[in-house]
């Protein structure tokens, strides 16, 4: 697991969600709620790994 997992996870889940929402820009990603970031992220690879409060994980590459 690297530290900077989560990062890149969000990076290529907003990249998967922008392919799938054309017209519209990359900050809106982050205003369309945790279920929709978490959907992405996992689409991504990400691997849900601990719970840390108020909807937030930590996250973990998860090569498939």
């Amino acid at each position: 697991m690297n530290t900077n997992d989560g990062y890149y996870l969000m990076i290529d889940a907003k990249k998967l969600w922008l392919a799938d929402n054309p017209g519209k820009q990359d900050r809106e990603f982050f205003r369309e709620g945790v279920d929709v970031q978490d959907k992405y992220t996992e689409k991504a690879g990400g691997k849900k790994v601990r719970y840390l409060g108020a909807g937030a994980w930590v996250w973990e590459r998860h090569v498939q």
